[in-house]
């Protein structure tokens, strides 16, 4: 009984660390796509100041 717990918990880890590490790499994407976004916007907005 206490191992099928133990067990049960583990597997619970398991998977939210799986969780986890998809919603880094989600994040990583889009912190990525966000920096490309701000470059563009910053190119356009030098256009005005000249």
């Amino acid at each position: 009984m206490v191992t099928e717990e133990v067990n049960q918990n583990v597997t619970q880890i398991s998977d939210l660390a799986q969780e986890v590490d998809t919603v880094v790499t989600e994040t990583s994407h889009s912190a990525d796509e966000l920096a490309q976004l701000s470059k563009r916007l910053s190119t356009q907005v030098e256009r005005f100041k000249t």
